[in-house]
């Protein structure tokens, strides 16, 4: 079934350094979700200057690569609003998991419930491909930085609750083509900025439920835990330089946004909440606005 996505004119708004005034030094900056109805935080790398770019429900934010608007899921449904915080456009069906390609002109997502498959969609709404049968559960698809293939996770059942380790990741061109198992037991592939590996959450095992962050090659080769412990973290995200990792972990009762380099050194706890912090991505540089913004605790 076609797919419509609608994004309006997408090139008409203002990005967040405009006229509110900015900072002097521009610099990459943080987005995440604030728990189920905390909204979409700005932040710098180190976590300090914490402020909420929208309220409500905001879960798996993607910028697209000019930093100018902001994709996320909202009520089952992928939300466009531009760099202000304000709502430009909704989807009509269910979708989740959106990912810009960072040539800018299509957008990946995951379609359709309970089984769902990757679709690839044109920036002006129309569908270009299905990139995964529908058989399965599909989501978290990932762009390569030349914008020619996908990673995403693949859940192989559908018909009854599954652990979270049944998932595998899978690597395809952006037309559907070549697909080929890349590791099992893995789930929330994330590509490199220099397109040499892909970070991961590893499982131990199908059965497994508490996964931690992993990175492998791109040809399937040099595999190795980047975070040991009993704790699940979810959703690694590189930064535009590749330099750090960043990634959520439920800590105790609360959740954390955590940085860490991809050997594995000077892990950091960026910010932990008990009403949720979680779905960690970048944002291209630019200075945090002067305007008043609501602080995201």
């Amino acid at each position: 079934m076609r797919q419509l996505l609608v994004f309006g004119v997408l090139g008409t708004s203002l990005a967040l350094a405009g006229a509110t005034g900015s900072a002097r030094t521009p610099t990459s900056l943080l987005t995440y979700s604030a728990g189920p109805h905390g909204g979409l935080c700005l932040m710098r790398p180190d976590g300090s200057r914490r402020v909420r770019l929208l309220a409500g429900e905001a879960r798996a934010p993607s910028w697209s690569p000019d930093g100018r608007f902001v994709a996320f899921v909202r009520g089952g449904k992928i939300v466009v609003a531009n760099a202000r915080g304000r709502i430009m456009r909704r989807f009509s069906s269910l979708g989740a998991d959106p990912a810009w390609s960072p040539d800018g002109s299509r957008i990946a997502y995951a379609a359709g419930a309970p089984a769902s498959r990757i679709v690839v969609a044109s920036r002006s709404g129309r569908t270009l491909t299905s990139i995964s049968t529908g058989r399965n559960v599909a989501s978290g698809p990932t762009w390569s930085p030349d914008s020619r293939r996908l990673a995403y996770a693949d859940r192989l059942e559908i018909d009854r609750p599954s652990q979270a380790g049944s998932n595998r990741v899978f690597v395809v061109n952006a037309d559907g083509s070549g697909r080929r198992l890349l590791v099992g037991s893995a789930a929330e592939p994330a590509w490199s900025p220099d397109g040499s590996r892909i970070a991961y959450v590893a499982y131990g095992g199908p059965l497994s439920d508490t996964g931690q962050i992993a990175v492998i090659g791109v040809e399937g080769a040099d595999a190795r835990m980047v975070t040991s412990g009993h704790s699940s973290e979810t959703g690694p995200a590189w930064s535009p330089s590749g330099r750090v990792i960043a990634f959520a972990r439920v800590v105790d009762s609360s959740t954390a946004v955590v940085a860490i380099r991809p050997d594995g050194t000077r892990e950091r706890i960026l910010i932990r909440s008990r009403s949720g912090a979680s779905d960690p991505t970048w944002r291209r540089p630019f200075a945090l606005p002067k305007a008043r913004r609501a602080p995201c605790s």
